[in-house]
């Protein structure tokens, strides 16, 4: 083995106590806990259909055992082998913990092993000698041998093994694809890697300290040993990282993709060291994080099956596939815009963007999916492809310009190279923010002069979880409004009827009367939140009692109509809000109504109304689409003489939770 020997780390110790502090501290109980009210979905014992941990005895230290914590997809789980059939050999996960090489316990990444067995992997949490980075790295060697070694025995393909950790756990992730070595008689390659934070890079600052000469920090340092053929990596960082700078992930893409390897790189705005691990409390960026690495999976074949981690967010952006040729996007001064056929990443057409003389540039304008969003974090990126040879550097960027600023402002996303030989992903989060009414918000895509690039599935989503998505696209017999969330509200249809019309084939009718009851996912004066919907009133007769169109119980309504006026009010602050935009009879009406700290606005079709509230009144109970909440029969009550139901048509009513916003 090339590993170089174990050397003594003792007097090393004091030089790097700061940074052990940062990198331990985050690897013992992850990062600092983000307040929320709302539980989350996922967690410990939520996991159906796994077993484990079951301790594993891989190598033995002098007196010491050191072992491999695994867990198993159970019999009728999700366990699929290469060709998506249950039994056989199961793809892995080998997961190694952070937390400096001489801190930390496999315990740190037992959500993230537990979630990836009940999708199917035989996951792995490595327990290895927390003595300095040299016997830590040869235990990862030893450790990843061992699996491969006994990979029958275990139920894994060997050549189906992912290899995954994070800050000092992700240079030993790195180790057992990059460092060169035999186990047994079986060379071994992971089929990917999946990085949070990693080191890649021990030959210089606090961690050079931890080796006795540079010849042995360079022996260990992941930068210092990429070539071609190295495997798939996932690597994700945040931009606010004090422990181990982003900058050291952007040098290491680059140059990974400089030999041609597929190499993506994730960056999320303003994020501390180990942002991605779990917490009591919902830390969304630990879902984050999942939902991406699930997705990195899924697509080279190694996970099958829709993921559960987390709702993917509301994609905001029209048209990203470009399916419908160039629609919505419109090229800089001197480029060109064309769809084509091939290479495409994903569906059947991509966008070409070329210029022979000056820089290359498209743009889309995302103002009406700002507006909807207000300021916050958004998660927003493309697949890019360099064309005729050239390796480029383009930028993806959004630029606002809004009443309290005299030029846009720019929020662009790190920059990465693209290459020649595939699509490489440029994407990344980022809080945008704006002074002021917001005037105009566009997504740009641009390189220098001369470029030709060519881009497929352009993305922009908020962030925040979408905890309840009821889409009514399809027709429900059973009277269930299914929860497309993925959070499972599913609810219950009373009277209104469906009908094929609507986003996207079908909506529910409303006569006054009819309602739908759902689960009500949070207690609106104690979190912030988003409600938004599609409306096609009918507004005809002479009833001119308020239309509730959403009410929880023992609630003021969220949301209703006043006929004489034509205009959507909220009635959760003490002063009712209303929007002075009037609605348009038996046409579509986008609204969405946002909690935000003391600020509750309301917006119809992008014309936005806002007070200051410092108070909500507490509410329990299901939320009632519709019809005033607490109604089950035909006749109006006494008490809600001053109220009736909705007349018209709904669509899309979506939720999302701003709980961990900030």
């Amino acid at each position: 083995m090339s590993v170089p020997t174990p050397v003594s780390q003792g007097h090393t110790r004091r030089a790097v106590l700061t940074w052990l502090i940062a990198a331990g501290a985050v690897a013992a109980t992850g990062p600092q806990a983000l307040a929320a009210t709302t539980s989350h979905p996922f967690g410990t014992g939520a996991f159906t259909g796994v077993s484990g941990p079951e301790a594993v005895v891989y190598k033995r230290v002098l007196a010491k055992r050191l072992h491999l914590q695994v867990w198993r997809p159970t019999a009728g789980g999700n366990g699929r082998d290469a060709a998506g059939r249950e039994g056989g050999a199961l793809p892995a996960l080998v997961l190694y913990h952070g937390g400096g090489w001489l801190l930390g316990k496999w315990e740190q990444l037992q959500e993230q092993a537990e979630y990836f067995a009940a999708r199917g992997m035989v996951t792995i949490s490595v327990e290895y000698r927390t003595s300095g980075p040299v016997n830590a790295t040869q235990d990862a060697v030893d450790a990843m041998g061992y699996v491969v070694e006994h990979a029958s025995a275990l139920g894994i393909h060997p050549d189906r093994i992912v290899a995954a950790g994070g800050s000092a756990g992700g240079q030993l992730a790195l180790a057992t694809a990059l460092l060169d070595r035999q186990v047994g008689a079986h060379p071994h390659l992971p089929a990917a890697l999946v990085l949070w934070n990693p080191v890649t890079d021990t030959t210089r600052g606090a961690v050079r300290a931890l080796f006795l000469t540079g010849k042995q920090a360079r022996a260990h340092s992941p930068l210092h040993h990429l070539g071609r053929n190295a495997p798939p990596m996932l690597l994700m960082h945040g931009t606010g990282d004090t422990t181990v700078a982003f900058e050291d992930s952007l040098r290491f893409t680059n140059a990974a993709r400089s030999f041609g390897n597929d190499a993506t790189l994730i960056s999320y705005d303003g994020q501390q060291h180990g942002f991605y691990n779990y917490q009591d409390t919902y830390n969304r960026y630990y879902y984050e994080t999942m939902r991406q690495v699930d997705g990195f999976l899924h697509a080279r074949g190694l996970l099958h099956g829709p993921q559960h981690v987390r709702p993917s967010p509301a994609p905001l952006t029209a048209n990203g596939g470009f399916e419908r040729g160039t629609q919505h996007w419109n090229a800089r001064p001197g480029s060109r815009l064309a769809p084509v056929g091939r290479p495409v990443h994903s569906g059947d057409r991509a966008l070409s963007l070329t210029s022979a003389t000056g820089p290359v540039g498209a743009a889309q304008d995302i103002t009406r999916a700002l507006l909807g969003g207000g300021p916050g974090e958004y998660l927003f990126g493309a697949w890019i492809r360099a064309m005729d040879g050239v390796v480029t550097r383009p930028t993806v960027t959004v630029e606002v310009k809004s009443s309290g600023s005299r030029e846009p402002v720019r929020f662009p996303l790190p920059v990465t190279d693209t290459r020649t030989d595939r699509y490489s992903l440029l994407s990344g989060t980022r809080r945008l923010t704006w002074a002021g009414e917001l005037e105009r918000a566009t997504l740009l895509i641009e390189a220098p002069s001369p470029a030709a690039l060519l881009v497929d599935d352009v993305s922009l989503e908020f962030l925040p979880a979408r905890i309840g998505w009821w889409r009514f696209h399809t027709r429900s017999d059973d009277g269930v409004a299914v929860d497309s969330s993925g959070f499972g509200r599913d609810g219950s249809i009373h009277g209104a009827v469906w009908t094929a019309d609507g986003t996207d084939g079908g909506c529910l009718d409303f006569d006054g009367v009819a309602g739908v009851d759902l689960p009500a996912p949070f207690d609106p004066s104690t979190t912030d939140f988003s409600v938004s919907c599609r409306l096609r009133p009918v507004l005809s007769g002479t009833d001119e009692r308020r239309q509730v169109i959403l009410q929880q119980t023992d609630s003021v309504p969220w949301l209703f109509l006043t006929p004489a006026s034509r205009c959507l009010s909220t009635g959760l602050s003490r002063t009712e809000l209303c929007n002075p935009r009037p609605l348009r009879p038996h046409q579509w009406t986008e609204v969405r109504l946002v909690r935000r700290g003391n600020q509750l606005s309301l917006s119809v079709d992008g014309q936005v109304s806002t007070i200051a509230t410092d108070h909500l009144d507490s509410a329990e109970g299901t939320l009632s689409l519709g019809r005033p909440a607490g109604r089950r029969e035909a006749a109006v009550p006494a008490q809600a003489v001053r109220h009736t139901g909705w007349t018209g048509q709904i669509d899309e009513l979506s939720i999302h939770d701003f709980a961990t916003q900030g």
